[in-house]
């Protein structure tokens, strides 16, 4: 079994998308103004607007393992919100940032994954 989709629900699909191709470098596979969906290498990430009451932006997280974790951290810094510097934990060297809805967008070495 593999991860095939996993969705983030956001107030406004296409800032959200904006943020993830323009800051992450994500491509869009299929765009509108409720729905985004964007390649990862092994899946699929959807920015879906927020239209249910159990669709809450801001209350989700994604992990995605880097190989250049220091390279990446300092390519985000200035551009992106930090939520949780740079740092070694048990299970490896790891940042987050928020996306424009509030979802943490962890990033963990990939080394370590």
């Amino acid at each position: 079994m593999k991860l095939a989709y996993s969705i983030l629900y956001s107030r406004d699909a296409d800032a959200a998308a904006r943020f993830y191709v323009g800051l992450l470098g994500l491509r869009v596979l299929d765009a509108s103004p409720e729905f985004v969906s964007l390649a990862l290498p092994n899946c699929i990430l959807g920015i879906k607007r927020s239209a249910e009451p159990r669709e809450i932006p801001g209350s989700q997280t994604i992990i995605l393992a880097v190989d250049d974790i220091e390279g990446v951290y300092a390519r985000l810094m200035g551009q992106a919100t930090v939520t949780t510097p740079l740092n070694a934990a048990d299970w490896g060297r790891n940042f987050a940032i928020a996306d424009p809805d509030g979802n943490k967008v962890e990033f963990v070495d990939a080394a370590a994954v």
